[in-house]
């Protein structure tokens, strides 16, 4: 039976989406053009791909770009403005949308009759963005996307910078400047996206002039600012206004976020939830929650990501589950420390809050502040996802607190509904407890910090692997100690295991031994070749020619 061309279609460009690389693009090309005279007449002049990243790091030559624009693909690139990409540039005029540079001219921008986007990172005086031509920029609807961070301010760059036409995306990092510069600024206009990170202001009129000038933005980021003179009660102060800003009712993405000694009203929390009607992602991570209210928030609200971080939880009503005061709030995405929990009960799983959560992230370092098993024994039926994480990580820090995973075992084994586990910091016999119980829905498993003592074996986690027809994604973020030859393991595991797609796991040359290192990397490489499943294979800290197999036979076509 043969095929109809539009389902051969979209299969190819199913496949030909898998990476927006131009080096992929140039596999499938050679892969698929020689299979039928008919499938290049009639099926690939129709294909279309996504946009495509090119930099003079890509493995490409001009004749790998002339074969691709032969093949008639349908593809636009986002080409990064170097000297090196030079020769390929009359190759591609005409399929440039998109290009990103340190530096740019107006003949950069010119060549390309199609460019429609420029994504600029600026570090110094050196990006000729304050000789650029506005009505040319203007007159051919192309934006800017910029990324601005300098230790030492040039007014002259900052004022070119907030008065560059058609920016769209903003990410500023830098120190003090002239007040005049904020007035009269056209990138107001049209600004969708504004990040201030790591930027000192003299006072804080200068970011109310930025925010109360802002026309269409849709998501704000005021990520540690610093003040000459600041004020314990600033996150309040900033958050009131954005929920009293004209764009309020526009704003869907926010993100608050100050380290240093600093609170926020949980009363404060809920009237952003109840003023800013469109807001679907919602990120606080602050030093200190104060919890002053028991007001129930009485609209109804979906969100898609809430993520709180707090160190530490201040009472100035009786002590309650906070979390209950946003019961009519459902949320897909849920991150949230363990220091909110200690007053929840299982009831209050049967809010709004929980219905509709697809996954939930729980920041502890301490489980006498809650019950996991509470989750998990919920069943929650949309709840896919579990993750318990330390609120911050160093792999050169010691001090992790071990879950007690003989806590959970009983209760994964009745949750038919989470199909992915994560775990912040486990012991060997925990990792191998949970494996062995070969829990039939969950089909992905991660532990950030695996800790082994002198006489465990990492072969005891390998064999289990090897025999497991269950999981899909296995995750090792970071391990004590490395007792066995990494490489080994695996091709131990592949060998053997017909489900994994995706196996990351940390890695060390310490126990390889050079006489047969070489053999392994080859027989690695028979072994990926073989093997269908395998998609994603990453070895975190492992050596090029390592890299360069696992890259060759895991991004197939």
């Amino acid at each position: 039976m043969k095929l109809p061309n539009i389902i051969i279609k979209e299969i190819l460009e199913l496949i030909l989406d898998q990476e927006l690389k131009i080096e992929y693009i140039v596999r499938f090309v050679k892969k698929y053009t020689g299979i039928s005279k008919q499938w290049n007449s009639e099926i690939f002049p129709k294909l279309k791909a996504g946009l495509i990243f090119f930099s003079s790091a890509s493995e490409a030559s001009t004749s790998d770009i002339k074969r691709v624009l032969d093949s008639k693909i349908q593809f636009t690139v986002r080409l990064r403005i170097e000297d090196q990409m030079e020769q390929f540039y009359s190759l591609l005029i005409d399929h440039v949308h998109s290009v990103s540079c340190h530096t740019i001219t107006n003949r950069d921008i010119q060549r390309f009759p199609n460019l429609k986007m420029i994504d600029i990172s600026v570090y110094g005086s050196n990006s000729n963005i304050q000789d650029l031509d506005s009505d040319y920029i203007l007159q051919n609807n192309i934006f800017f996307d910029i990324f601005y961070c300098v230790s030492v301010v040039d007014d002259s760059v900052t004022r070119s910078i907030f008065h560059t036409v058609n920016v769209q995306t903003m990410f500023m990092m830098f120190n003090k400047f002239d007040f005049d510069i904020l007035f009269g600024c056209q990138c107001y206009s049209t600004i969708t996206s504004l990040t201030l990170f790591s930027t000192t202001l003299h006072r804080v009129e200068y970011l109310w002039v930025i925010l109360e000038n802002l026309k269409v933005a849709t998501t704000l980021d005021i990520d540690e600012i610093l003040f000459e003179d600041y004020e314990s009660d600033l996150q309040n102060q900033i958050a009131r206004k954005i929920m009293n800003l004209k764009i309020s009712n526009i704003i869907d993405t926010l993100t608050l976020v100050y380290a240093d000694a600093s609170s926020i009203s949980f009363n404060v929390i809920l009237l952003l939830l109840k003023h800013l009607p469109a807001l679907t992602k919602l990120t606080i991570r602050i030093t200190n929650l104060v919890i002053d209210t028991l007001c129930f928030l009485e609209q109804t609200k979906s969100m898609i990501f809430i993520e709180f971080k707090f160190s530490e939880i201040q009472y100035e009503v009786e002590k309650i589950f906070p979390l209950n005061l946003m019961g009519n709030v459902s949320v897909k995405y849920f991150s949230l420390p363990s220091l909110l929990l200690p007053y929840m009960k299982k009831e209050h799983l049967e809010s709004q809050l929980f219905n509709e959560m697809i996954s939930l992230t729980i920041l502890t370092k301490d489980e006498k502040n809650y019950d996991p098993n509470l989750f998990i024994e919920s069943c929650l039926p949309s709840l896919s996802l579990l993750a318990f994480h330390e609120p911050s990580y160093d792999e050169d820090d010691d001090v992790h607190v071990y879950m007690d995973v003989d806590k959970i075992l009983k209760s994964l084994l009745k949750n038919t509904y989470l199909t992915s586990l994560a775990l912040s910091a486990v012991e060997f016999r925990s990792c191998v407890d949970i494996l062995e119980l070969k829990l039939p829905n969950i089909k992905e498993f991660t532990i950030n910090y695996l800790y082994l003592t002198e006489t465990d074996d990492f072969n005891t986690i390998v064999k289990l692997l090897q025999s497991d027809i269950i999981l899909e994604k296995f995750q090792i973020d970071n391990i004590n100690r490395h007792n066995c030859n990494q490489l080994q393991v695996i091709i131990d595991i592949l060998q053997y295991n017909t489900t994994l797609i995706s196996l990351n796991l940390p890695f060390s040359s310490k126990n390889l031994g050079e006489s047969n290192y070489n053999q392994q990397l080859d027989e690695l490489s028979k072994l990926l070749q073989s093997k269908e499943n395998v998609i994603h294979l990453l070895l975190s800290n492992s050596p090029s020619d390592l890299v360069d197999i696992i890259n060759k036979h895991t991004q197939r076509l």
